[in-house]
């Protein structure tokens, strides 16, 4: 089980009835240490789960806790990254494409035309990049079409930045003066500095 502020997470490989008859029981003991008074909150509690044992027949095992049927989902946020029951990583691309397209629109409503380049490069940087960026390392896309959905949405930053939405303008010719680099770049980095520090010892890899 894992706990973060507000946030937790119950889990265990499923291969045979016995893993299942073993899941169970852990729920039974988390719904005992929680109490049955706070049962109310197993409202937010989600099961993302797939049957690999295919003699048991998925229609055949539900999860319980507190009395309550987990309902059964595809795919469900945690911690900032969307799982998914096939681990795909375009659910959770798709999402954050979403929330930085929504938050570089609110900047490009509210930030005039007077405002200075440097103050809507912060803006960028902070409010939208950030949303793309956020727990990088652990969701790097590697199909095509989800690294290009993500640079599509810095491309957009690069016109808000610039002011420049002209059809005929080359946006390659944007990123370059801004001096950013590709988000993917910028994601392998990312990857490589907690191998790094995973390798030191300087943070914690479990």
């Amino acid at each position: 089980m894992r706990l973060f502020a507000d946030d937790a997470l119950i889990y265990r490989p499923i291969h045979t009835s016995e893993d299942h008859i073993i899941f169970r029981n852990d729920l039974l003991t988390l719904g005992r240490w929680m109490g049955y008074r706070v049962g109310h909150a197993v409202q937010s509690f989600q099961m993302l789960h797939s049957v690999n044992d295919k003699r048991c027949g998925k229609s055949l095992h539900f999860y319980t806790l507190c009395g309550q049927v987990l309902q059964s989902v595809t795919n469900n946020p945690y911690l900032g990254a969307t799982l998914t029951n096939k681990l795909s990583l375009s659910t959770h691309v798709r999402k954050i494409c979403a929330k930085g397209s929504r938050t570089l629109g609110f900047l490009n409503r509210n930030l005039k035309k007077n405002c200075l380049q440097k103050l809507r490069e912060l803006a960028y940087t902070s409010m939208c990049r950030s949303v793309l960026e956020y727990a990088s390392p652990v969701w790097d896309p590697y199909l095509q079409r989800d690294i290009d959905n993500l640079e599509r949405i810095q491309r957009k930053g690069a016109r808000f930045v610039l002011r420049d939405f002209r059809q005929r303008s080359s946006v390659s010719s944007m990123l370059r003066y801004l001096k950013w680099e590709p988000l993917a770049e910028r994601r392998t980095k990312a990857r490589l500095i907690i191998v790094f520090n995973i390798k030191s010892r300087n943070c914690d890899s479990h």
